[in-house]
């Protein structure tokens, strides 16, 4: 399966170390299972012993390879194209009527083992992938994010005055939660991006994340918001995107006329947007919304992403 950070052989992947996944089927006698997943954790160790320094010279080669990489892979979806064949060992299965409900229910027979030719998918490719930047700079305020960072061991340090700095600054253009519960969540399912270089002034305290650092992939893979598990899908910036300040559409009409009148470029970009989607000419506040976002009464922290980048 595609093993992303939120599983615990994907979580070990990002600091370069094997992670694995064991599986005793609940088919199995209860002791059975548990004798062979204690064997497995037997020999796990002892190879661990005999091959130390082994591993530990992998390890330590992943993460040079890491510091020099210049983009990292963010999202994936299976390779259907790349297959192989596996013999796998079962039983022979078939549906006969169940006795609880109305339907038929699967049946293995045990007493029937059958070994069959399956395809083996074990191939993902590249969907979405990112220029990694040589800072990115976390808002202080969200205060698990960088708790979470010190206890992966990621290397930062707080600005020491309030500073304005040029940076790359993402923002939400579109998004959709999922519907129901997930782990405790309600993860962020589609998610748009659009990167604006700007200035911005960032607080004392905000922490500078150097990705010139042995663990970088977890770095990336948690703060660049479009990542398959990044703290952004879950929810750990929720704020963002709720807009507290509104307008009143009978009172910001007559300002929206005067704003129109008294900045050409502005009506040119409302045109603009306008003439993109058939649909907005049928809402009137949608219009106006989108007039009021472009003043400096508009909150700038909606639907920006609190984590900056600052590019190599």
């Amino acid at each position: 399966f595609l093993e992303s950070p939120r599983y615990a052989s994907g979580y070990t992947a990002l600091f370069n170390t094997i992670g694995f996944i064991t599986e005793a089927h609940m088919l199995k006698p209860y002791q059975d299972r548990v004798e062979s997943t204690r064997a497995f954790l037997d020999i796990i160790t002892d190879y661990m012993q005999g091959h130390s320094q082994e591993l530990i010279d992998h390890k330590t080669r992943a993460q040079e390879y890491d510091r020099n990489l210049e983009h990292l892979s963010l999202q994936w979806e299976l390779d259907s194209s790349k297959v192989q064949e596996m013999e796998f060992m079962g039983y022979r299965a078939s549906y006969i009527p169940s006795k609880v409900t109305t339907g038929d229910r699967l049946k293995y027979n045990r007493n029937a083992p059958v070994d069959i030719s399956i395809n083996y998918y074990n191939s993902y490719r590249t969907t979405d992938s990112v220029e990694i930047p040589e800072y990115y700079l976390v808002s202080a305020a969200w205060y698990e994010v960088p708790q979470l960072l010190q206890y992966n061991g990621i290397q930062m340090r707080r600005l020491k005055r309030d500073t304005v700095i040029t940076v790359e600054s993402p923002n939400v253009s579109s998004f959709r939660f999922l519907s129901s519960p997930y782990e405790g969540h309600f993860p962020l399912l589609d998610l748009a991006i659009e990167k604006r270089t700007q200035e911005r002034i960032f607080r004392a305290g905000d922490y500078i994340v150097p990705t010139d650092q042995e663990n970088v992939r977890f770095v990336v893979s948690v703060l660049e918001p479009t990542a398959a598990d990044s703290y952004l899908r879950w929810n750990f910036y929720d704020e963002i995107f709720q807009q507290k300040e509104h307008f009143s559409a009978y009172v910001f009409e007559d300002t929206a006329e005067r704003l129109l009148e008294a900045d050409p470029s502005l009506k040119e970009k409302f045109t603009e947007w306008l003439e993109m989607d058939p649909e907005r000419e049928k809402s009137p506040y949608q219009q106006l919304s989108y007039i009021y976002q472009q003043t400096q009464a508009y909150e700038k922290e909606h639907l920006r992403y609190p984590v900056a980048r600052i590019l190599k």
